[in-house]
This record gives structure tokens, sequence and C-alpha cells, in this order.
């Protein structure tokens, strides 16, 4: 495997971009119409599901590709919600903002918790596939599906709380291991 430090231009890292660059034109109005919403975040939704194995498969794993794909997860989530709900989407944001904080620490940690690392990506699925769900239920078309509850925009602050808690409570357990260690 090449040296994960020096691989930038790989298709992972690419797709990631992509979804960045999505949740970012939905943020500005670029991608306007509920029909555009629900067809670019389908395509980054399922280009999220290919880039990590795709890096595993092909060994270009790298650590810029390691904080591309949660940052646009990220990204894709709170450009949606901020155009569902404001507030919720600001919520939302600063929640996912602090648990990436721990994240990003306890990934380069040198540490793995393949607990952790599912669990997050289970969180990241979840809230996609009720953002997808809601865009769809903006369209015309649909008019059986109801707008999301306010018990569902609590549904998606709790998830995004649950995975500030998740980073946050291994963060703390792996620094207190690490004073332990210090400390001998």
């Amino acid at each position: 495997m090449s040296d994960p430090k020096k691989i930038y231009l790989t298709v992972p890292n690419f797709l990631s971009l992509f979804r960045i660059a999505v949740g970012v034109f939905i943020i500005c109005g670029i991608i306007e119409s509920w029909t555009n919403i629900l067809f670019w975040g389908s395509v980054a939704c399922i280009f999220d599901f290919f880039d990590g194995g795709y890096a595993r498969k092909y060994k270009v794993i790298s650590y810029l590709g390691e904080v591309l794909d949660p940052t646009g997860d990220k990204i894709l989530v709170v450009a949606v919600l901020l155009r569902v709900n404001v507030k919720l989407g600001i919520l939302v944001a600063i929640l996912e903002a602090v648990a990436s904080i721990f994240a990003y620490l306890y990934r380069f940690s040198d540490k793995e918790n393949h607990f952790i690392a599912n669990g997050s990506k289970a969180i990241t699925a979840t809230q996609m596939i009720i953002l997808l769900i809601f865009a769809l239920s903006k369209l015309d078309i649909y008019t059986g599906l109801d707008s999301l509850s306010a018990e569902t925009y609590g549904f998606m602050a709790g998830l995004s709380s649950a995975r500030l808690f998740m980073y946050t409570s291994v963060f703390w357990e792996y620094l207190k291991e690490k004073r332990k260690r210090t400390l001998k």
C-alpha cells in the first residue's frame, strides 16, 4: 500500500468532494428544487456507500479521505436540514461539528474501534434515508406522504447527539487510558 500521507487524487476522494459540493450547492441555493435535491442527494448517498469500499479494495486509503468522507456526510445532511428547517439545521450542524472534532481526534489517535465507526455509519445512513424520504415527500407526485413531523426533527437531532456522545465518551476513555500509561 502507498503511504497514506501522500495519496490525494483518488476516486474515493473525488466521490467525497462531490458530496461536499452537492451539500454546498444545496446550502447556496444552486440546487434549489426538491426534485433536484432528491436526485443529487440520492447520487451523493450512493457514492457514500462506495467510496470507502473502493479505497480499501484498491488500497488507496488516505488521511485526506478519512477526513473528506465524514465531512461530506455531515455537510450533505446539514445542507438538506437547513433547507427543511433552519433552526434544526443549525442545531444539528453544531452537534455534528463538535462530534466531528472528537471523531477526528479519536480517529487519528491510532485507536481502532469498529463499534464506534459502524455506529457512526449507521447514524449517517439513517439520517440520509430520512432526508431522502423527506425530499420525496416534497414532490407533487407523492402527495400521500406527509411532511416530517416535529418528532422526526427531534429524532434527527437525537441521532446527532448520539454520535456526539459516542465520540466524546470513547475519546475521554482514550485520554484516561493514555494518562494511566504516562503515569506508569
